[in-house]
């Protein structure tokens, strides 16, 4: 939502409202030709982007980084040893 807030008055400023995505710009097209504020229709069309980028983008990264190798992963653990030269 952090994105969507930020992006939709960029979007607004910058190129009428629209984020360049074909899903995103159809929707807004849509909002537009029914009369809805551009505010509201660039932040759906934003929110219609965006989220569902930053679920998939979360979720792919949280399954790269559960199949790491353990031998990977155990150089990045805790110790409690401090190491000395």
């Amino acid at each position: 939502m952090v994105a969507v807030v930020i992006s939709t008055p960029l979007n607004v400023v910058f190129w009428s409202g629209q984020t360049g995505n074909v899903w995103g710009d159809a929707v807004f097209t849509y909002l537009m030709a029914n009369d809805v504020p551009i505010i509201i229709a660039s932040m759906v069309d934003e929110a219609v982007v965006d989220i569902p980028d930053k679920i998939l983008v979360s979720v792919l990264s949280f399954a790269i980084y559960k199949n790491l190798p353990k031998r990977l992963t155990s150089l990045y653990t805790m110790k409690d040893e401090t190491e000395s030269f």
